[in-house]
């Protein structure tokens, strides 16, 4: 396999089948369920799916893999294999219009935070994304109050979130310096329009420039509001006037989020960060 590696293509293989059909079933398929699965390399989790699913898109960025899937897959009929970057395709095209789907893969470490953006944030979600990505990001999507970071807060916008296992690096070819984890996205009904989200999504990545900072000197800073009116705001909704970032539950940020943006505009807009 080593002779199949393709290092711009950030791919580390899973030659594990214990974590493969770990993966599949954390997704906790159903037979009339349609399945995006994202880099299947040589068919590892692919050869689960094909007996789980109602119908399996197969998205593989290298030709010499497509070539091989088609072969390997050759008589099963309920199985597309598409030769595309995910990060550029359009999914939606492959997807019955109001059909619902789910998202699987083993991830590229170097585009999993690309690829999770794109489906949490994509106009017609999936249901859910199960996928393997690097250790450290899974545990800080998965983190919880008081050690909340971006992402946990990020995802939790968008989804519920599970750490389901670690994946040993060693289960991988060839072997990357880190750790991998298998890591569940369920895609939550009620949102935020796609407009206040976007701010809100460009607020909380602001707070947590500085995320050792107290939160309130971090704020004050960025949107030049006096302090002591961010003090009397934390205190009507019961934040402390020590807290940092990582200390506030998603609705403490929703709430704080809706009371700055009643300031005048011109003082959030000028300041947020992209």
């Amino acid at each position: 396999m080593n002779n199949y590696f393709r290092k711009e293509f950030g791919q580390n293989f899973l030659t594990s089948r214990d974590f493969a059909k770990k993966l599949v079933e954390s997704a906790c398929i159903r037979k009339e369920d349609l399945i995006i699965e994202i880099g299947p390399g040589a068919g590892m989790v692919t050869q689960y799916l094909v007996h789980e699913a109602c119908k399996v898109i197969a998205i593989e960025i290298d030709e010499r893999f497509v070539r091989l899937l088609r072969n390997r897959f050759l008589d099963e009929d309920h199985i597309e294999i598409i030769h595309d970057d995910i990060l550029k395709c359009d999914v939606s095209r492959s997807i019955p219009k109001g059909e619902g789907y789910k998202v699987i893969g083993s991830l590229p470490y170097n585009i999993s935070k690309e690829v999770i953006k794109k489906f949490i944030e994509v106009e017609n979600p999936p249901e859910d994304i199960t996928v393997i990505i690097q250790k450290e990001v899974a545990e800080d999507y998965a983190a919880k109050f008081p050690r909340a970071t971006f992402l946990s807060n990020y995802a939790s916008v968008f989804c519920d979130v599970e750490y389901i296992c670690t994946v040993p690096k060693e289960f991988f070819n060839p072997e990357p310096k880190v750790d991998g984890a298998i890591i569940r996205f369920v895609i939550k009904n009620e949102k935020l329009g796609i407009e206040n989200r976007k701010k809100f999504v460009k607020f909380l990545k602001s707070s947590f420039l500085n995320p050792r900072k107290k939160l309130v000197n971090n704020l004050s800073g960025i949107y030049k509001i006096d302090k002591a009116e961010l003090l009397k705001i934390f205190s009507d909704l019961k934040i402390g006037e020590n807290a940092r970032a990582s200390e506030l539950e998603l609705d403490q940020w929703m709430r704080l989020h809706s009371w700055i943006a009643c300031l005048p505009l011109a003082r959030l807009d000028s300041q947020i960060v992209e």
